[in-house]
């Protein structure tokens, strides 16, 4: 309860081009009651036992789901602690890269618009092109990427990821003092370049920290991989914020060198990991 499955696990699902099914929404429909109802009118044995019986059915079913358990669904003294999961080093590797390029990659969304506006002369409504450009291809080429990237080392992916972005960062400064059309095109020659990098992002991130989670200690697992989100998208925006008033095109050029420096980590890293989960599995025949 609390580390965010019911959030993280339907986007793990349309990642992964997989079902989302929820325990406690299938004990709900074969009841007609509520959990917290069951609970009051049965107990606590009652609804264990069919949420088992469910659970054993949906993991049992072909072709595989992301399965929402329900928060007690690992007997007592079996689910583990976060102390096990932080003694997991690929895991905590993993996160740690994941807060880095968070931290001087996603957060550069925060501080874009300001640079454009107040060093380009860029306007509200060249700065939301620049934004749909870059949704537009990440609808475009997610899907494609991640088939690209099965049977495919990670780790490299994730150093290509950091290239793309640092050099999607790098292109910003020039925008920097530009007539506002001109500066527009090069801020969305940024965007095309970061989107491409988002996407490799998503065809790895979340897969691999699925991979090396201990079933019984995936909602933990998942809890602390969101938490390097969030520590990522704290500290950037403050940080940034701060050095984007001491220098505007300074920022640009250190978020770069970061990315670099996360994507080479990436493949310096690769050791670490389990050799089951160095490579993105290949998709199953149908």
């Amino acid at each position: 309860m609390g580390a965010g499955k019911s959030t993280l696990g339907p986007e793990l699902a349309r990642r992964l081009g997989r079902a989302f099914v929820s325990v406690d929404t299938l004990v709900e429909e074969r009841t007609g009651l509520s959990v917290a109802e069951l609970f009051a009118e049965r107990g606590e044995q009652a609804f264990r036992a069919l949420e088992e019986e469910l659970a054993c059915e949906t993991l049992g079913r072909r072709p595989p789901a992301v399965v929402e358990l329900g928060g007690g669904a690992h007997p007592p003294g079996t689910s583990g602690t976060y102390r096990d999961v932080l003694h997991h080093r690929a895991f905590m590797t993993v996160i740690g890269l994941n807060a880095l390029f968070i931290f001087a990659g996603f957060s550069g969304f925060e501080l874009l618009p300001v640079y454009a506006k107040n060093e380009a002369g860029v306007s509200e409504t060249q700065i939301g092109l620049v934004f749909f450009v870059n949704t537009l291809v990440i609808v475009l080429a997610q899907l494609p990427t991640t088939r690209l990237a099965q049977g495919r080392r990670r780790m490299p992916v994730l150093g290509l990821l950091g290239a793309l972005w640092a050099t999607a960062w790098l292109i910003v400064p020039f925008a920097g003092g530009q007539a506002p059309k001109e500066a527009t095109l090069l801020l969305v020659a940024a965007m095309i370049v970061f989107a491409l990098g988002q996407c490799l992002h998503g065809a790895v991130q979340a897969p691999l920290v699925v991979d090396l989670a201990e079933p019984r200690l995936l909602g933990r697992y998942m809890a602390l991989s969101a938490l390097s989100w969030q520590v990522g998208f704290a500290l950037g925006p403050a940080v940034g914020g701060y050095m984007l008033a001491v220098s505007p095109s300074g920022v640009w050029v250190a978020a770069a060198g970061l990315c670099a420096l996360g994507g080479l980590l990436a493949l310096l890293v690769e050791g670490t990991l389990p050799l089951a989960a160095r490579r993105t599995p290949l998709a199953s025949p149908t």
